[in-house]
């Protein structure tokens, strides 16, 4: 038994997103609770101080997953594990990163990587991440005053968490056969360019991409 944990907005974001939770598949006795709010770190700690059961997985509402991402990210039998998602914007580069340095976080780097199996990783995104409650447990014993999720001016909750994580020798799996879409808005429209019509679209703000007819 354990608990699915949402964090969503005020307003539903994404259908995809809905019909992808609905159709989860997930052990007897499973808790889905959704929280809802503008502050996602209050919502992640809320969930992880109201959860039930040994373990609880985060998703947020702007992803699409198979039904069996939740079964095999328990299959694995780790303390910490996450399927593989991409950034919604450009560059597209993995959120699960291998390594970090004072220049920043280095991803996965999917063209020399392995499509089965689990790698260890450095850091994560939270959503997607499954959690035991032993992690946590393990968490107040070192820092009982502090919150599990928190975050800097420069630095999201996720990577202080996987921070704290290393610190705890608590190690964070990467599952390559468990893939989480991330979903974002796509604008398309006629577009005619060098004498010649074609189908634009442009995803997000910041990514415009021209199709030929």
């Amino acid at each position: 038994m354990g608990t699915v944990a949402v964090v969503a907005g005020d307003t539903g974001r994404f259908t995809a997103f809905t019909t992808s939770l609905s159709r989860l598949q997930k052990p007897p006795g499973t808790e889905v609770t959704v929280i809802v709010g503008s502050d996602r770190i209050k919502g992640r700690n809320m969930h992880v101080n109201e959860m039930k059961g040994d373990w609880l997985w985060f998703i947020d509402d702007d992803h699409e997953f198979p039904p069996d991402t939740l079964m095999r990210l328990l299959d694995r039998n780790v303390d910490v594990i996450v399927p593989i998602c991409l950034m919604r914007s450009t560059p597209f580069n993995p959120v699960d990163y291998v390594a970090g340095s004072e220049k920043g976080l280095v991803p996965i780097d999917l063209k020399t990587a392995s499509a089965s199996g689990t790698v260890e990783l450095y850091a994560a995104g939270t959503s997607g991440m499954l959690i035991r409650r032993r992690v946590f447990d393990v968490f107040r014993e070192r820092w009982p005053e502090a919150p599990i999720f928190e975050h800097e001016a420069d630095r999201s909750e996720d990577i202080i968490f996987s921070e704290r994580l290393r610190e705890l020798d608590i190690k964070i799996h990467l599952d390559l056969e468990a893939r989480l879409g991330h979903l974002n808005v796509v604008t398309i429209y006629p577009d005619h360019a060098d004498g010649e019509w074609a189908v634009g679209m442009r995803v997000g703000q910041n990514f415009p991409i021209r199709i030929g007819l």
